[in-house]
């Protein structure tokens, strides 16, 4: 019978001091679950503190990465024997060691013979990426990371390692794998090839986890499959706020992220900076959330520039007049009402007459123009930004446009945020002499969501219960739209 298992993968999150106080926080919790081996695995930094805080415990300790030689000359390593004062498990081949620093099978498999030489106890992660899950090559990629990660060790050894299945494709990408998904690669790939290399006894206590996105509302689902014998999960929630209101002895924080593991007494630090965001040209063609993060299931976006989203608007001295047009590929609305470079525009109408199209044809009579096109969805439903996202794919105006995405159930915070992201990206681009198209859609679900919010932060509402500065607020976002160096039209 093998045991459950659940390590808490903390990654680069948590100060020492940080870690203290979450450790004591967790484990009276921690030390009451008996019939499951539960795991830790802190930043280096904290190796240290958390082991003195669960010695005469039952809770394991565990590091993130380790180099399989004892020494030598290998600057920012960790070597097996610094590892073991400390720990007893490791982790190794972990998708962001894989992605970010090119971790192959060999090395793997280097660390995880010097694991056991060592008396460790290493946690292997296998796992496909998004690009090979659709190309359904999902079971000969995992059964390659099995077969080289596993080469030449002792069945002796075997039973003793812990394998973690975690699909790159379901982190962070909001995908998911299901429940059955991942018991049949567990099952069929992973365990069967397990049983080839060290036989079919060796293979059945041979602990296998699961790692993709684990949460408290699919944990029991995952676990409850008879292949699965526990989660590697990330511990830490890494939730980043925002401050919006300064009181005498208090502050009030909007959640930039789900509130899931925030609870009373959490120690929040100030990060002593505004709030930016990535920008440049990156971000062309792609998908992102409020906050500049991908959420198409492509390559992260690595920009060198980052912005805080919160500008002044420029000077009326520092305006150029309005004297190009920008066609939007109507013609009675370009003959009748014709559309400035560095202008404002209001599209109005009752619902279903067609605002959307207006704007994405826009957008779509811009190709070849040289005009960077920006489409800020705001609460729009999932189903109608994918639709719109395909007609500009097949228009092949997603090379020169970036589309923000704030869905409804994304949190009210990415909401707020949206339409100030997508401005301050495009400012980036009129600080180049481009250039730019941004389209809102809409600006009465982003005072939805402000209003949500001001509720919640007890201001006062106005009219049919907006907050009275929302006006100000649009306006002042309205206002950042000019002709400078470049031009932008809203």
């Amino acid at each position: 019978m093998r045991k459950p298992l659940v390590a808490g993968n903390w990654k680069m999150n948590k100060t020492v001091q940080q870690a203290t106080l979450l450790v004591a926080d967790m484990l009276p919790g921690l030390e009451a679950v008996r019939t499951v081996d539960r795991v830790l695995c802190p930043p280096y930094t904290s190796l240290m503190v958390v082991s003195g805080m669960l010695a005469g415990t039952e809770v394991g300790l565990g590091a993130q990465n380790l180099h399989w030689e004892e020494s030598g000359a290998f600057t920012g390593e960790i070597s097996p024997l610094m590892v073991k004062e400390f720990c007893q498990y490791i982790i190794i081949g972990h998708s962001e060691r894989r992605g970010y620093f090119c971790e192959t099978d060999d090395t793997v498999n280097k660390k995880v013979k010097s694991s056991f030489a060592h008396g460790l106890l290493p946690i292997v992660c296998v796992g496909e990426t998004l690009e090979q899950y659709e190309a359904g090559e999902t079971a000969s990629v995992v059964e390659k990371q099995v077969v080289t990660d596993f080469e030449g060790m002792d069945a002796s050894d075997a039973e003793k390692l812990i394998v973690a299945y975690e699909p790159i494709w379901a982190i962070g990408t909001g995908k998911a794998a299901t429940a059955e998904q991942a018991n049949d690669i567990i099952k069929d790939v992973v365990r069967k090839n397990l049983a080839k290399m060290f036989g079919e006894d060796t293979a059945e206590n041979i602990r296998i986890l699961y790692g993709g996105s684990v949460k408290s509302n699919n944990a029991v689902d995952f676990f409850s499959k008879s292949d699965i014998d526990g989660g590697l999960i990330e511990f830490t929630n890494g939730i980043n706020g925002l401050v919006l209101n300064l009181h005498t002895n208090s502050l009030d924080v909007i959640l930039l992220g789900e509130d899931e593991g925030i609870q009373g007494g959490s120690l929040v630090n100030n990060v002593d900076e505004i709030f930016k965001i990535p920008v440049g040209n990156e971000l062309i063609g792609r998908v992102v959330d409020a906050l500049g993060r991908q959420i198409d299931g492509g390559p992260e976006i690595n920009t060198i520039e980052r912005r805080g989203i919160e500008q002044n608007a420029p000077e009326i001295t520092h305006r150029s007049p309005i004297n190009f047009p920008l066609q939007t590929g109507t013609k009675i609305i370009d003959a009748l009402f014709p559309i400035g470079k560095g202008q404002r525009e209001l599209i109005v109408g009752d619902r279903q007459t067609g605002k959307t199209t207006l704007a994405i044809d826009t957008i779509i009579n811009q190709n070849g123009k040289n005009i960077k096109c920006i489409y800020v969805s705001i609460g729009q439903k999932k189903s109608s930004l994918i639709n719109i996202i395909d007609v500009l794919e097949k228009r092949k105006a997603l090379d020169y446009t970036i589309i923000i995405s704030a869905s409804p159930d994304d949190p009210p915070a990415l909401k707020y945020l949206a339409p100030f992201s997508g401005m301050t990206i495009a400012e980036y681009f009129l600080d180049l002499g481009e250039d730019v198209l941004i389209v809102f859609d809409d600006l009465t679900k982003h005072a939805n969501a402000y209003r949500e919010l001001s509720l919640l932060l007890r201001r006062p509402p106005g009219r049919e219960a907006y907050p009275g500065d929302i006006f100000y607020l649009h306006a002042r976002l309205l206002e950042r739209a000019c002709k400078g160096k470049g031009e932008m039209v809203v």
